[in-house]
């Protein structure tokens, strides 16, 4: 399929952009779950570059997204936990087989780049599960400002955060944006959130400068045909 990384990038703009308008509402929730599977699903597409990847991104994808349907994901903390890891694990997962193809790209196009924005994204929403979980195993771990605790949690549980907070803390920590609303409070919140925002400056340094160089060479090699 052409323009893959494309398809997969609306959706997972998408997402991110629905995140704060679906909180709380039972339709509304239902339709991020939804929307999530489909990224699950044809994030594994997009990934694969041969049957193997395929067969290793199904096997990491498949059980976080039977895991994220069951009731048990919203009542039991130890479901919850488990699917929230193998969640990070599969996103770190198609992630780097994004980003090794886009790497090893020989010219840049729409869908390149498109490569490149997607695996930025995905950077930003598998942190943002980590530090959801962080936050389950320890409530201290960050501290939210003034009148933002009541707002933390899904309607109708306590076992299930928001993950609209975590991604906002985690694209502004992978940005460097750092708004001071969510703070790190713990040694291992702050460990992790130093890690993600040199992660950011090293995933942009990096993908620029071969993004350019790749884009010299097309150049140089069609002014000399």
């Amino acid at each position: 399929m052409r323009n893959r990384y494309t398809v997969l990038l609306i959706f997972t703009l998408v997402l991110m952009s629905s995140l704060p308008f679906i909180a709380g509402d039972e339709l509304a929730t239902f339709a991020m779950k939804f929307l999530f599977s489909v990224i699950l699903l044809f994030g594994i597409y997009a990934g694969r570059r041969m049957r193997r990847d395929l067969i290793v991104g199904g096997a990491l994808g498949i059980p976080v997204l039977v895991g994220r349907w069951i009731p048990q994901y919203s009542t039991n903390l130890r479901v919850f936990l488990a699917i929230d890891v193998l969640t990070t694990v599969f996103l770190a997962y198609v992630t780097i087989m994004i980003l090794s193809q886009v790497l090893s790209a020989r010219r840049v196009t729409l869908d390149t780049i498109a490569g490149a924005v997607c695996g930025y994204c995905l950077i930003g929403l598998g942190w943002a599960f980590v530090y959801r979980a962080m936050f389950v195993i320890n409530p201290h771990s960050f501290v939210f400002a003034a009148g933002n605790f009541a707002h933390i949690f899904e309607a109708g549980t306590r076992s299930e955060p928001q993950l609209m907070n975590f991604a906002y803390y985690s694209f502004a920590t992978l940005t460097t944006t750092g708004f001071g609303d969510i703070t790190p409070a713990s040694g291992a919140s702050r460990a992790v959130s130093v890690f993600e925002a040199i992660a950011g400056q090293f995933f942009l340094a990096v993908l620029i400068a071969r993004l350019v160089s790749l884009e010299i060479i097309h150049s140089t090699s069609r002014s000399r045909d």
